[in-house]
């Protein structure tokens, strides 16, 4: 059942897990598809996450970060979400069975006034977020409104993009987890968003002298949108960034764009389809073993 049936039936009064353990999965499973006579793993990151909350990697370190904030007296954290993103979904669970406030912030745009707010504000509202609406402009300048607000306020704001150190350490983790398997394989396809999966892939197989061919399949050309991986590789020192077999492609569609290419598991038409687009386009180019690895949105 995928998030939005999910939620469709599901009450937070009700049905609310006891603790964030219940929302998450220790490790995440690798599939194998058959696609075109080849056999392609992925790696179902989008399955770390209950299916009543975010299908997404990047709340491996949101979920270590909330617990954090608990600790320390945060009684209230704020998220801005992009226009296609679930994070705040999952933090307002997070926040919810922390007994802690969240603030959504989003960027409002005229078209919700007549035809209503989009699915992830909606679940959001059903967790019992606050939403806190911006007017649309530029991302950089909506987010600085939204994090302003929540210092006014007290509380903790994300980062933009949600760019977390404890994530990309999570997946190193799970890079160790999985590393027997990981070291069969001669080619990784990933989507890059903001890079930060990507830098805990790369820090992960750098730490187990792993260097298979990576293709980072990038759906925005803007340096500050990946500021994360570039930090990340500026600051390897030479003999590691030459074990690295990354090479980083355009998407065919840009970021707002969907691909509605067939997939065989679930994955998102902004996110994770665009990298699989370029897999099936470069399919034929590709000898060895791969895998996809799927990050979710």
């Amino acid at each position: 059942m995928d998030a939005i049936a999910d939620l469709r039936s599901f009450n937070p009064v009700d049905d609310l897990p006891k603790s964030l353990d219940d929302l998450f999965r220790d490790h995440t499973p690798i599939e194998t598809y058959n696609v075109s006579g080849r056999l392609i793993d992925v790696k179902r990151e989008d399955l770390y996450c209950q299916s009543i909350i975010a299908p997404l990697a990047k709340m491996r370190g949101v979920n270590i970060v909330m617990q954090q904030l608990k600790q320390q007296g945060f009684d209230t954290v704020g998220v801005f979400d992009f226009k296609v993103s679930k994070a705040g979904v999952g933090i307002a669970a997070m926040a919810k069975i922390l007994g802690m406030k969240c603030i959504e912030c989003y960027q409002h745009y005229k078209v919700y006034e007549t035809e209503g707010l989009p699915e992830q504000q909606r679940q959001c509202q059903a967790w019992g977020a606050e939403l806190y609406p911006i007017k649309a402009s530029r991302i950089n300048i909506n987010y600085a409104i939204a994090k302003r607000h929540l210092k006014n306020i007290g509380g903790y704001m994300f980062a933009k993009g949600i760019i977390l150190q404890e994530t990309m350490d999570s997946v190193a983790n799970e890079v160790d987890y999985d590393i027997n398997q990981l070291s069969t394989y001669d080619h990784i396809v990933i989507n890059v968003g903001s890079g930060t999966i990507l830098v805990g892939l790369l820090k992960g197989l750098l730490q187990n002298d792993l260097s298979p061919n990576i293709y980072g399949i990038s759906c925005t050309d803007s340096v500050g949108h990946c500021k994360g991986l570039y930090d990340y590789l500026k600051s390897l020192p030479e003999h590691d960034l030459r074990k690295l077999n990354l090479k980083l492609f355009p998407a065919k569609q840009t970021y707002y764009s969907e691909c509605l290419v067939e997939c065989p598991f679930p994955s998102h038409p902004n996110y994770d389809r665009k990298a699989w687009q370029w897999l099936l386009d470069n399919l034929h180019t590709l000898d060895g073993k791969i895998l996809f690895w799927n990050i979710g949105a």
